[in-house]
C-alpha cells in the first residue's frame, strides 16, 4: 500500500512501547521509542534488513523469565519478529527472532516452504502467547489456519511451527466450512482457563 496507509501503524507501534516496567502497554500522546524504525524521521519500507516493518497487523506480549517478550505480524514481509525484553529495548534494537522465514533478509511468502506463512495482502495477522506454555499462535490468513510455535524465547533457533489449526495438515490451505476448517482468521486470543478464541 502507499506509504501513507502506513502511519497509523507506525504511530500504533510507538504508542504501543511507552509502557516502562507494565505487563500492559499504555497509550500515551509521546512517543520515546520506536519499533520498524532506527528514529522518529524514518518512515522507509521493506528494507528487509531485518528491523523494518511492511504493513504491521498484530502485537502479542508475554511475561515469561522476568521478561516482557514482545512479538510482531511483519504481515507483508511474510514473518513474525520478536524482541526479548520490551524494557530494554533500544531504537533501532534489531529482533532477536525472525519466524517464519529463513532469516531477517528474507521476505519470500512461504519462504520455508509448507510451514511459512503466506504473503501480502493476507500475510500473519493476529497473535496471541497461551500464558501457561508461552507458546505463539499465529493467525495465518491467507493459508486459512492457526499456526503454534513452541514457546519461541525458550526455543531461539527454531523458525518453523509445530503445530496447524485449521488445516489437516501444513501441506494444505484451502477454506472451509466445517468444526476443524477455517476461512481467513484474523485474530486469536486466549481467556482466563486457556481456551484459544479465533476470529474465523
Amino acid at each position: 500500500p502507499p506509504r501513507s496507509t502506513l502511519f497509523p501503524y507506525t504511530t500504533l507501534f510507538r504508542s504501543l512501547l511507552l509502557a516502562s516496567g507494565a505487563m500492559y502497554a499504555q497509550l500515551s500522546s509521546s512517543a520515546y521509542r520506536a519499533l520498524g524504525q532506527v528514529d522518529f524521521q524514518k518512515n522507509s519500507v521493506n528494507m528487509a534488513q531485518g528491523l523494518e516493518f511492511y504493513a504491521p497487523t498484530g502485537v502479542a506480549l508475554d511475561s515469561r523469565g522476568g521478561q516482557l517478550h514482545l512479538y510482531v505480524a511483519d504481515s507483508y514481509n511474510a514473518r513474525v519478529l520478536a524482541w526479548p525484553d520490551v524494557n530494554s529495548y533500544r531504537m533501532g534494537d534489531a529482533p532477536a527472532l525472525v519466524l517464519g522465514q529463513a532469516g531477517p533478509q528474507y521476505t519470500r511468502p512461504l519462504g520455508i516452504g509448507t510451514k511459512g506463512f503466506s504473503g501480502p495482502p493476507n500475510g500473519p495477522a493476529g497473535l496471541a502467547v497461551d500464558p501457561t506454555t508461552g507458546n505463539l499462535y499465529v493467525a495465518d490468513s491467507g493459508n486459512n489456519r492457526i499456526l503454534r510455535f513452541p514457546s519461541p524465547f525458550a526455543n531461539l533457533t527454531r523458525i518453523e511451527p509445530d503445530a496447524v489449526y485449521g488445516q489437516p495438515s501444513f501441506n494444505t490451505g484451502g477454506a472451509g466450512l466445517s468444526a476443524s476448517s477455517l476461512n481467513m482468521p484474523r485474530s486469536v486470543a486466549f481467556d482466563s482457563a486457556g481456551n484459544l478464541w479465533v476470529a474465523d
